[in-house]
């Protein structure tokens, strides 16, 4: 078949287009493995289609490799080395003319894949450019620079570098942002340093793309709170968007001290909703000053409806008590949620050495700011948090599976989740938080979840 030209026009390209045809092309292979085994090769057509890699043999049988399943793409000297999840590798050669047709499209497509798995998937702005990436690490303050695709999404900036995984960086996380000398530099929350240069003449269109996304979600959410409190002053309301920018929950303290009516504004809506009584309950155990509550509109597509989240501490200087746990509910105005779900505040040993209560509100205050981030990270998904590895198995699962193998944020989530109470009858409800919560201070394994089944 003739390949049409996926190359960017002025910028303005559909990443996804590719996705929508099968591609063949013919080659060479060798298939080899650590195990000493005679290796497969010989000549194949390669057909590339939305979600695997096909090896036809000429002659032989032929053998699918899923995108999931190519650990790393690298080409060398006319070949690609595919290092596939087996532990075999790949290796494609005399591609002829088309060999960087080849590596284009498949890394297209097995990116494409890669996007979804892990949790990416959003409005696409229809902006994305070539660039060098540099990252700079906060704590060692150690670079490496390599070539990228940045895409411009609704919510987040996706960059792709080469030959490695995909990885999303939220606008609500980007706490600084500076053009200067034909480069971009985004600096986030935990303060990592990503610098975006070498786009040529696509460096305007991108910062200003860039700069309008971030613009827009400010501005819906200023109108939400404008929405919310009608007398509160213009500073005020950027003040707010500041701190709650793109979702984020935020303390009770820290939004009273800007406008203490909002507060009370926020309440309202969840006093509003059928899970008002969770909500109280939940408030009745916590520590109110640090309870949380982050709103946002659009999510996941939907403009009209407000997707409401909230998170309650509760814990206390006497370990036996039920506690070492931020709850944490979510629902949108037409919908309720199901469950209440529950993270550690501290390991299970850890939580018996605190000698004072500052020190347990400190912890407490870095575990909601590691939530907060984390939650943005996986752009507010809850299903591959509390999925046991067990039913990480199932095919109707196996879309989270790579994101819960390399997504940073889904591990940290995964690793402080406790467990999730299912929003049944009120009376079956509380009884279950507290046996969990119970459960989470008399249990000694750190790693074991509590689940209703016991």
């Amino acid at each position: 078949m003739t390949r049409e030209s996926n190359d960017q026009n002025n910028g303005k390209n559909n990443p996804e287009d590719i996705s929508k045809v099968t591609l063949e092309y013919p080659l060479d292979y060798l298939l080899t493995d650590d195990d000493n085994t005679p290796p497969a090769e010989g000549h194949a057509l390669a057909r590339l289609d939305e979600e695997k890699l096909m090896v036809v043999p000429e002659p032989g049988i032929p053998f699918p490799i899923p995108y999931r399943d190519i650990v790393s793409i690298t080409p060398d000297d006319y070949r690609l080395k595919l290092a596939l999840s087996s532990g075999e590798t790949l290796t494609l050669f005399n591609l002829g003319y088309k060999y960087q047709d080849f590596i284009r499209d498949i890394t297209r497509l097995r990116n494409q894949v890669l996007i979804k798995d892990l949790l990416m998937e959003e409005t696409y702005s229809g902006v994305a450019v070539k660039a060098q990436l540099t990252s700079i690490d906060p704590h060692t303050g150690l670079s490496t620079a390599l070539g990228c695709e940045a895409r411009l999404y609704e919510t987040g900036l996706v960059i792709i570098p080469e030959h490695q995984y995909p990885f999303r960086l939220p606008y609500g996380v980007i706490s600084g942002i500076t053009k200067q000398d034909y480069a971009i530099t985004l600096t986030t929350d935990t303060g990592e340093r990503f610098i975006l240069s070498k786009m040529g003449n696509q460096f305007d269109l991108f910062g200003q793309t860039l700069y309008q996304a971030m613009s827009n979600l400010s501005l819906k959410l200023q109108q939400s709170i404008k929405d919310l409190l009608d007398k509160t002053s213009p500073l005020n309301a950027r003040k707010i968007t500041r701190i709650m920018k793109d979702g984020k929950a935020v303390k009770k303290m820290d939004i009273q001290a800007i406008d203490p009516k909002l507060w009370l504004r926020l309440e309202d809506k969840i006093n509003n909703h059928s899970i008002k009584e969770e909500y109280h309950f939940l408030k009745s155990l916590g520590r109110q000053d640090r309870i949380c509550i982050g709103f946002k509109r659009g999510l996941m597509g939907d403009l009209t409806d407000e997707y409401i989240w909230f998170l309650v501490p509760i814990y206390d200087m006497d370990p036996t008590k039920p506690g070492n746990a931020v709850a944490m509910t979510a629902f949108t105005t037409k919908n309720r949620n199901g469950a209440t779900y529950f993270f550690r505040i501290a390991g299970r040993e850890e939580y018996k050495t605190f000698h004072s209560i500052q020190q347990l509100d400190q912890k407490t205050d870095e575990i909601i700011n590691m939530l907060n981030f984390s939650m943005l990270m996986v752009n507010f998904r809850r299903e591959p948090i509390y999925l046991s590895e067990n039913q990480l198995k199932n095919p109707r699962y196996l879309k989270y599976r790579f994101a819960v193998d390399n997504l940073h944020s889904l591990k940290t989530l995964r690793n402080l989740f406790i467990g999730r109470v299912i929003h049944a009858s009120p009376k079956q409800w509380k009884q279950d938080v507290m046996n969990l919560l119970t459960f989470n201070v008399s249990e000694r394994s750190e790693d074991k979840r509590w689940s209703k089944r016991r």
